[in-house]
């Protein structure tokens, strides 16, 4: 151990005399001896951080002008994080190595954090019993946003009729009002994406007899869930969710166009749809780079399933990587700034969910019973790293925020995908929770 600290020394004394060094930077071993999630640095003056290394560093500032370094990732003992800082000349005072995460102290990432919320057993059940608790519970996390997803059906794939409004029992308008109004008073942003369900197939490939027929009768769906978006004071109305087939089809924008001018005239909010990043058999880009009318629309939300790595056992760290480069070679920070640059819109991840099974980073799709609680949490750390590492600030210039599918309405869903009750829901409650104390 003598050997190595020394070696590590005389490393760190060639750094620091470096040239690098001169122009404002550091490298800093973690002399503590244990494993460190946090750094803090004190300076002699308010510093502006412009590089740091591995670990997703974040930058944050307390009240007289004293700067905090953290880092994110786990640093072993003796291992380094290095950094740049301006004006140079600023001089380190000191710093110290912590095991535990830091409280964030810089502003929120970006506008919109939080879950969708979604009824059991193919109906949207705003009238279960256990749904009020479910929701304080939702509360709790420090979400601030909720997208209601109440469930619209058809027969079949091809078919041109819709199920209409107030249908089916624990499918009412005023039974979804109730969740909405609930969420609101407790100061929570509310917005509605109908989840149309077209009997067994998925919704991507809807393909109606007579679109003409499909497209007035859908149109009547959405009308009635924008007033009712607009009684409630929603913030934003999904006008898809998932529905590849008839988004990507030019001869269908004129009738897209129709709808968001009618929409428009009941619903004051924003306006969207939720587009798929990939086709779930490989990495070509589908949905979300094909929208041919996203003139008319105010962002432009994303369903994420991605495999990212080929192994069953990654660590965090691998995971946060795996975001640069899946393993079917998909880098996907990069993927959707590209959304951001083609259409010029931001960008709201509307969509992402992640099983509580072995392998789940590797392959949506995976059916097994072998439950793994860490992994999924790992996932959702993991994704919460990169996107506050790339995001640009609460007001947002290009990410809009983030939303998990999906918190069920019934205190103990049995479903695999769901966060609840599992290690998944404290990762994500511990960020949210530290979004909304600097938001507060």
């Amino acid at each position: 151990m003598q050997t190595r600290t020394w070696v590590l020394l005389v490393i760190g004394i060639a750094w620091l005399l470096s040239p690098v060094c001169l122009a404002g930077s550091s490298i800093l071993f973690n002399d503590s001896g244990d494993s460190a999630r946090s750094l803090r640095v004190v300076f002699d003056r308010p510093v502006a951080v412009t590089k740091t290394g591995d670990g997703f560093a974040e930058w944050g500032s307390e009240d007289g002008g004293i700067s905090i370094l953290f880092g994110r990732g786990e640093i072993a003992p003796w291992g380094n994080f290095y950094f740049h800082w301006e004006p140079a000349d600023a001089k380190i005072l000191w710093s110290t190595w912590a095991a535990e995460p830091p409280r964030l102290l810089a502003p929120c990432p970006f506008p919109s954090w939080g879950f969708t919320l979604q009824g059991m057993d193919g109906f949207a059940d705003f009238t279960s019993y256990e749904m009020a608790e479910s929701l304080k519970r939702l509360i709790a996390t420090g979400a601030n946003t909720v997208i209601v997803a109440p469930q619209v059906f058809m027969a079949n794939a091809t078919s041109n009729d819709i199920e209409p409004l107030n249908h089916r029992s624990g499918h009412q308008l005023d039974d979804i009002d109730r969740a909405i109004m609930q969420l609101r008073s407790a100061g929570l942003r509310v917005e509605i994406k109908p989840n149309l369900l077209p009997g067994s197939t998925w919704s991507a490939k809807l393909a109606p007899k007579d679109p003409v027929v499909w497209f007035s009768n859908y149109k009547q769906i959405l009308l009635g869930y924008a007033a009712l978006a607009e009684e409630t004071g929603c913030a934003a109305l999904y006008l898809t969710n998932e529905m590849e087939s008839m988004i990507t089809e030019p001869a269908y924008v004129g009738y897209w166009i129709d709808i968001v001018e009618g929409v428009r005239e009941v619903f004051s909010g924003a306006i969207s749809i939720n587009a798929n990043s990939y086709h779930a058999d490989g990495p070509t880009a589908s949905e979300v780079m094909n929208i041919p009318f996203a003139e008319v629309l105010d962002f432009i939300g994303v369903s994420l399933y991605l495999p990212l790595t080929d192994t069953l056992d990654p660590s965090v760290e691998d995971l946060a990587r795996a975001w640069y480069g899946t393993s079917y070679g998909v880098d996907v920070v990069a993927a959707l700034r590209d959304v951001h640059a083609l259409y010029d819109k931001p960008v709201m991840i509307s969509e992402v969910a992640y099983k509580s099974v072995d392998g789940a980073n590797g392959l949506w799709l995976l059916e097994t019973t072998r439950y793994d609680f860490q992994e999924q949490a790992d996932l959702f750390e993991a994704l919460m790293r990169v996107l506050v590492n790339e995001a640009d600030g609460c007001e947002g210039s290009w990410l809009r925020g983030v939303n998990i599918w999906a918190w069920f309405t019934v205190l103990r869903p049995m479903w695999r995908q769901s966060v609840q009750n599992k290690l998944a829901e404290e990762v994500l409650a511990e960020w949210f929770s530290a979004f909304a104390a600097e938001t507060d």
